[in-house]
């Protein structure tokens, strides 16, 4: 069956090539009538443009609505500031803030390229009217339409022309209005409003409206026509690319409407093509339009695109499609036998037929072209399978538990009519891609090498739109690691990977750096780093996410409190805390006394998790004898710190990973307690206190060896990994902060059942910021500013998770809350979670989701991040937003990222942990 009718309109080109063979098919096919080509589509129309308030206060948003009708695109610009953001569909709104004056141009356009435009304004009350005069678009090609539009507030007289050219009727528009002009040549065009001059430039590319090559097929030592329409030109080329120049017009005249003839050589390859191209140049000769015709050699025919499917439904029908150039007729074969011959040339230059599925027996499918000359040419052979709906019968992971990560796992599946496998885990990692018929073999396998649990989705079509799933499991007891010398370094330090857990691991790659063969050196960073290791020859990689090097960062090791003005006679002191997790080794370390007094530790020197290590000038530095603390380490007495200022650091691997500074003596034989990492206000990053604890027997104050309160109250660390607890199907929403409402820019009050205990003070009531933080202390406003530094102007006592311009994203989108009595027979474990979910920063396309979890026995708080992510990947990470935690009076704050994408900026599925001292 031929699935093109003959309605289908010739060109002039075809139906001359039509009537010269029509003689030769006459005994054959028969000859066609051509009919007309069916009618253009209407021009565009806007139905309606409208703005929510015609009259606003600066920063004030408003909504533009907008409907066409006939249209295929919409383009909205505003004047002055280009093309507005946001503004998609051919009716639709967009919400956009208005500071001054403003003009906005909507221009509706059709697949013919006609247009439509109307004009909104907004005037802004008691700012300073403006003239507003904007052509849109400003680039365009000679005879394309461009809408002038303007506004002009309390305006008496206003004229329109072109810069020394003719006046344009507005219609009677005056104070704002539209018009469209049809430049051929880059125009300027002025507004004159009460005597004063308004300018807006259009520049204009030439417009080639037609550009012909009569015949369009050809014989050697054929002569061709070359026939050409420009507008807006003011010279014409047309030439064989990589040959001379056919013609080269500038008389007007002939420019505007010319010809030429080309001899095509004898010895043109008969299965050649010759490209003919036109350069239309403008007046100012700054700007060009090509445009290019192809001939093909008449006696040996192409066949420019074929479709023939693979794989078709059992019982059912399938179609090829073809296109040709220079074919008289086109033949379908099927296994050698033709089944299909064109009725006339329309369809040999582009048909289609519908053929029945093949049985159990695939079926050997090509097309051909011919032409009467003796020319042929043959598509590929495409052997077509019918295949039904794909089923699972089977698809199992072995074995379902690994002892170490990186060892083996084979994938296997049985899926009748399968013809296309994607397998991927449920993190989205690429496993295996299978095609054909071998998807859907009994047993098919890949081999896979997780590093942790891991779930595997199939998914599987038959080539014809039906799909189905199947899920299998991984467990993994142990994970693959990475080895490094030394096991701990500072945040910053070289150390080296000396190799993998991985059985038969190989060649090592970290993050986006090449793969390297262990042992090589790595830079320590702070965030978790992605590894990939070689398996054996394989070829294939495990991939080891989320490794922590247990590096020192910064603030963990605290030179926590110092003696450096002790009293007459007596040692000097001082004190480091421990702050992590994780226990280290201080071998090696330089003790860093300023003016080249250094001492270097001999190790080993073990300082344990949150534990404690009192360094001291001698063994009774801290009074010992008279019931003080026993120094853990003796540096000696040749080392003394300075009295009135100085400082103190330790130093590993050519990195200070803590330090302490002081500018004033003190009173004698009083300790200093130090916060590091702590932002005061007016800047610093250390907050000092006196001690106010008596040891030894000569009435110093002080506490060495032993825990003390902290001057800030809370000391800062990197959390685990993937600790986000979603409540958006549990939790409550917190006042009206959720979509659909406008929670753009809203604080809401927060009662809470139970208290939350924040610098050991204990709260019932919250205010929460749709800006994405908290404060202990009432708000007057949401505050869309984010602070940089601590300060004692509102807001104060700042809970911020991620402290930005914030609203709701698209679709579901809540700020909630929710408390949590994990066993309601243990007393202390219970928490309270504040979550802002699916969010992002306003203009900007991310999703946002974090949350506030406050430890209600402890006192200890949490920033939990779940997929921080996005197009604008770096708003997503932090690079206008605030993430800290300040105290109540404002003077001081614990900051983790400030303004900053990657220093460290905010990662998903990362937490930082607030303990309370």
């Amino acid at each position: 069956m031929n699935a093109l009718t003959n309605d289908t309109p010739m060109s002039v080109a075809q139906t001359l090539r039509f009537a010269a063979v029509c003689a030769a098919l006459m005994s054959l096919f028969g000859c066609p009538a051509p009919v007309t080509s069916p009618p253009p589509p209407p021009a565009p129309e806007v139905v309606s443009f409208t703005v929510s308030a015609s009259e606003v206060s600066a920063g004030d948003k408003v909504t533009l609505s907008w409907e066409t009708k006939n249209a295929t695109s919409v383009t909205l610009v505003e004047a002055g500031r280009g093309v507005v953001s946001g503004a998609e569909g051919l009716s639709g709104s967009v919400e956009v803030t208005v500071q001054a004056d403003t003009l906005y141009v909507l221009t509706a356009k059709n697949e013919r390229g006609l247009t439509e435009s109307a004009a909104a304004a907004v005037d802004v009350k008691d700012g300073v009217d403006q003239v507003l005069f904007v052509a849109t678009p400003e680039d365009v090609t000679a005879g394309e339409p461009v809408t002038l539009a303007w506004m002009a507030q309390g305006a008496s007289t206003v004229t329109l022309a072109e810069q020394g050219g003719a006046t344009i009727d507005l219609g009677g528009q005056v104070e704002s209005g539209t018009v469209t002009v049809t430049p051929t040549v880059d125009t300027v065009y002025e507004l004159t409003v009460d005597g004063t001059a308004h300018q807006a430039a259009v520049r204009v590319r030439p417009a080639i409206d037609l550009f012909s090559v009569t015949p369009s097929a050809v014989l050697p030592n054929d002569t061709v026509t070359i026939s050409w329409k420009v507008t807006g030109a003011a010279e014409v080329t047309v030439a064989v690319p990589g040959s001379d120049e056919v013609a080269h017009e500038t008389d007007a005249a002939k420019v505007a409407d010319g010809s030429a003839t080309f001899h095509v050589p004898a010895n043109i390859d008969p299965a050649g093509a010759i490209t003919f191209r036109i350069t239309a140049v403008n007046p100012a000769g700054d700007r060009t339009t090509t445009r290019d015709q192809v001939v093909y050699v008449a006696g040996q025919p192409k066949l420019r695109e074929v479709s023939i499917p693979t794989w078709v439904r059992e019982g059912g029908t399938y179609e090829v499609t073809w296109k040709t150039t220079g074919a008289d007729l086109v033949e379908v074969i099927v296994n050698g036998e033709v089944v299909y011959t064109s009725a006339n040339l329309a369809l040999a230059d582009a048909g289609s037929v519908t053929l029945p599925s093949p049985g159990a027996t695939d079926q050997v499918v090509q097309v051909r072209a011919a032409s009467l000359r003796g020319g042929e040419d043959r598509s590929d052979e495409v052997t077509v399978s019918a295949v039904g709906t794909p089923s699972v019968t089977s698809f199992e992971a072995t074995p379902g538990t690994v002892a170490t990560g990186g060892d083996p796992v084979a994938l296997t599946w049985t899926i009748p009519n399968a013809r296309h496998v994607v397998i991927t885990t449920s993190t989205g990692r690429a496993v295996a891609t299978v095609d054909g018929k071998a998807a859907g073999m009994a047993d098919a396998s890949v081999d896979d090498y997780p590093n942790v649990d891991t779930e595997y989705l199939l998914t599987a079509d038959n080539g014809l739109g039906d799909v189905v799933t199947a899920t299998a499991s991984v467990q993994v007891t142990t994970p693959a690691t990475l080895t490094f010398d030394p096991p701990t370094a500072p945040l910053g330090a070289t150390v080296t990977v000396t190799g993998s857990t991985v059985n038969g691991g190989g060649d090592i790659q970290i993050g986006s750096a090449p793969p390297a063969t262990p042992p090589f050196t790595w830079v320590v960073t702070a965030t978790p780093i992605v590894a990939k290791v070689a398996v054996g020859t394989t070829g294939k990689q495990v991939e080891i996410d989320g490794i922590t090097y247990p590096a020192i960062l910064p603030n963990q090791l605290v030179i926590s409190e110092v003696n450096y003005n002790p009293a007459a006679g007596l040692g000097e002191w001082f004190e480091l805390e421990n702050r992590s997790p994780y226990p280290f080794d201080l071998g090696g370390t330089t003790i860093d006394f300023g003016n080249g007094n250094t001492h270097t530790i001999t190790g080993p020197l073990t300082i344990a998790a949150g534990g404690l290590l009192l360094f001291g000038s001698d063994p009774e530095a801290a009074e010992a004898s008279a019931g003080g603390a026993a120094v853990d380490y003796v540096y000696g007495p040749g080392l003394t710190m300075p009295d009135a200022a100085g400082s103190l650091r330790l130093t590993s691997y050519g990195v200070t990973f803590a330090s302490f500074t002081w500018n004033s003596p003190g009173t004698q034989g009083v300790a200093t307690i130090n916060s590091p990492g702590v932002t005061v206000t007016g800047g610093g990053t250390e907050l000092h206190c006196a001690a106010t604890t008596v040891y030894g027997q000569n009435g110093q104050l002080g506490t060495p060896g032993s825990p003390h309160p902290d001057c800030f109250g809370y000391s800062m660390s990197v959390g685990p990994a993937n600790t986000f607890q979603s409540i958006m199907n549990t939790g409550t929403v917190v006042g009206s902060l959720a979509a659909p409402n406008d929670s753009d820019s809203v604080y809401v009050t927060l009662m809470l059942a139970r208290p939350v205990k924040v610098f050991g003070q204990s709260y019932t009531t919250l205010y929460v910021s749709s800006n994405g933080f908290i404060s202990t202390q009432p708000l007057s406003n949401s505050y869309n500013g984010n602070n940089s530094s601590p300060s004692t102007s509102a807001p104060n006592g700042v809970i911020a998770p991620f402290w930005d311009d914030l609203e709701e994203n698209t679709g579901n989108s809540k700020v909630l809350y929710q408390q949590f009595d994990p066993d309601p027979s243990v007393i202390g474990d219970e928490y309270t979670i504040v979550s802002w979910e699916n969010w992002k920063v306003w203009l900007y396309s991310t999703q946002l989701n974090f949350q506030v979890v406050f430890h209600e026995a402890s006192g200890d708080i949490e920033f939990r991040y779940g997929a921080m992510t996005g197009a604008d990947a770096d708003r997503a990470h932090g690079i206008s937003a605030t993430t800290w935690l300040e105290n109540a009076a404002g003077t001081a704050a614990l900051v983790y990222n400030v303004n900053s994408a990657t220093a460290p900026g905010i990662a998903s599925n990362t937490s930082i942990y607030f303990t309370a001292r």
